[in-house]
């Protein structure tokens, strides 16, 4: 399927609470695989926890049609990486 917005392995993106996630994979059946870089501050106000006890670890997946529609891309996690 050709799409306008393409996702490739690496992309940071983001959404509006402040979350941030990389992601890991799109597979055959157009599920996005993704990982947890940064918590959203609502999820730390919800969990009365500070960012430094927040797991970064969480992996999530979800539709691509969703993904698109919740998270808006940020950049190329190896760009990011140089420009650091």
């Amino acid at each position: 399927m050709i799409r306008e917005y393409q996702l490739t392995i690496g992309d940071i993106c983001g959404d509006r609470t402040g979350l941030r996630v990389k992601v890991e994979d799109v597979d055959i059946y157009d599920r996005v695989h993704f990982s947890v870089i940064e918590p959203s501050t609502i999820a730390m106000e919800e969990d009365d926890m500070e960012p430094e006890e927040m797991s970064y670890e969480e992996t999530g997946e979800m539709s691509y049609a969703a993904f698109i529609h919740r998270f808006t891309r940020l950049g190329q996690g190896s760009a990011l990486r140089r420009a650091a």
